[in-house]
């Protein structure tokens, strides 16, 4: 495959997982927000708690994704 190809489809990969992040994590805020007025007792805890760490979780997998994506492309450019 094509170094240079190769990298711009990283480079395209990381854009698409931090728009995935940022939907996630504004879905899990509204959840957090709104699970508070429409359930209650250990339910509405599980659901609160369940959301944040999803959110926080799929944040710091994106990150370490992102991470690991850019460093490849850092090593395609080295070699072109």
């Amino acid at each position: 495959m094509d170094k240079a190809y190769t990298a711009h489809q990283l480079r395209l990969d990381k854009i698409i997982y931090a728009s995935e992040a940022s939907a996630i994590n504004l879905a899990c805020m509204l959840v957090f927000m709104l699970g508070d007025r429409y359930f209650v007792g250990v339910s509405r805890d599980l659901l609160m708690l369940g959301s944040v760490l999803f959110g926080v979780l799929s944040t710091l997998f994106m990150g370490i994704g992102n991470g690991i994506r850019l460093w490849r492309v850092k090593r395609l450019e080295k070699d072109i």
